[in-house]
């Protein structure tokens, strides 16, 4: 079980940190990065500290998948 979860583990694509330039919400940010808006709920579960995910200002660095 460990030897599968650990191939799932490294299916994933890497974290990185993105800087917005400018104001949005995550469904436009998924759109954007992904060009998929259902991604959104993928960018709320890495960034639980959220506080607006709705309306995230400019310069807001944000935790994302590579891909």
């Amino acid at each position: 079980i460990q030897g599968r979860a650990r191939q799932v583990i490294l299916m994933s694509p890497p974290l990185i940190e993105r800087e917005l330039e400018t104001a949005a919400c995550l469904r436009l940010l998924a759109h954007r990065w992904y060009g998929d808006h259902n991604r959104a709920l993928e960018l709320l579960r890495l960034n639980p500290g959220l506080r607006t995910p709705e309306n995230i200002p400019a310069g807001t660095v944000l935790k994302a998948y590579a891909q």
